[in-house]
């Protein structure tokens, strides 16, 4: 059932996994009635933290990896929640703080059946100095990652160019996640595909690989994806994933969660479990079956992450079951 990962060079196994942009405060709206124009509904409103990259970013520390944060929030009171489980979680935090921006903000209208509809302010979240990401920061990594947001702005590109050109200058591999379908269109499909060129993994959703080669299965879409990079990987929420490389392309089911909460992270979470576990084996089948494992948790919760102690907890059980199903193979 493995595809093997032989010819990626993951450099020190004590390294730090980096990642950049995408540190949040997410309001979650949940109405209890359709929204109506001019007039009010009932809904129930929570705050949490989030972001692509600091989502990722905690559930990789939490995994056992070093992870370094990189971005910029603003000096208010979102900033607080944006950043909060962060430290406690163990992320190196490599995070610039703006007084004249705001820290960005998604409010997340979730629907009755956990899907979700993002209205995003970005503010300070695009506003990643350049001097955070030096040349000696990027020699440390073994691994960088990249979330699609910090491509399609014209304000944070630039860092996420920079760093990584600095990746492929140290031999670092790197994932990268387009993130949503429709700034991935407006921003250019063949200008994505000659980014993700440079990449090790591509992990897009189904939807976003429908965006970037049209619709077609989700084996042939892997399979065709491989044209850009060695290893692919594309989410297919309830119904798992698929994983591909050079001579391997499976389905990767997963067990369904019977009433998802909210999907706000779950493909954040499988990003960093897969990661995490590709690195830590080697193996595609291992890494996808415990990202899907992951995200099927996440989606049991209000919100991108659960506080750290319930986190933990998860991963115990989850590292637990891999045990068991090692030393049943």
């Amino acid at each position: 059932m493995s595809c093997q990962i032989n010819s990626v060079n993951t450099k020190d196994a004590d390294g730090l996994i980096l990642t950049i942009g995408g540190i949040t405060a997410d309001i979650m709206v949940f109405p209890e009635t359709k929204p109506k124009p001019g007039t009010d509904v009932p809904a129930t409103i929570q705050v949490h933290p989030g972001g692509v990259a600091s989502n990722f970013a905690f559930w990789c520390s939490l995994l056992g990896q070093d992870v370094g944060l990189i971005g910029a929030v603003g000096q208010d009171a979102l900033a607080d929640i944006a950043l909060s489980g962060l430290s406690e979680a163990g992320v190196n935090v490599f995070v610039k703080s703006h007084r004249s921006l705001r820290t960005a903000c998604v409010v997340n209208l979730v629907g009755a059946s956990g899907e979700k509809t993002f209205i995003t302010q970005r503010g300070a979240d695009e506003a990643i100095p350049h001097e955070i990401i030096t040349d000696e920061l990027i020699a440390k990594a073994k691994w960088l990652h990249i979330g699609g947001y910090v491509l399609y702005s014209d304000v944070s590109r630039p860092a996420a160019e920079k760093a990584m050109r600095l990746a492929l200058a140290n031999e670092v591999p790197m994932s990268i996640d387009p993130c949503s379908w429709y700034p991935l269109r407006e921003y250019g499909i063949s200008r994505f595909l000659s980014t993700a060129a440079h990449s090790t993994l591509l992990i897009p959703n189904y939807d976003e690989g429908v965006t970037l080669v049209g619709k077609k299965s989700p084996e042939k879409m892997a399979s065709e994806l491989l044209n850009y990079a060695p290893y692919v990987v594309v989410k297919l929420g309830r119904d798992g994933c698929v994983i591909a490389a050079e001579g391997c392309v499976k389905v990767c089911s997963t067990e369904a969660v019977d009433d998802p909460v909210d999907t706000t992270g779950a493909g954040d979470s499988f990003n960093a479990a897969f990661v995490s576990e590709f690195l830590r084996s080697g193996d595609m089948w291992s890494a996808a079956c415990f990202a899907n494992s992951l995200a099927g948790r996440v989606v049991t919760t209000v919100g991108a992450r659960p506080d750290v102690s319930t986190a933990r907890a998860w991963i115990g059980c989850l590292e637990q079951e891999r045990r068991k199903r090692e030393c049943s193979t």
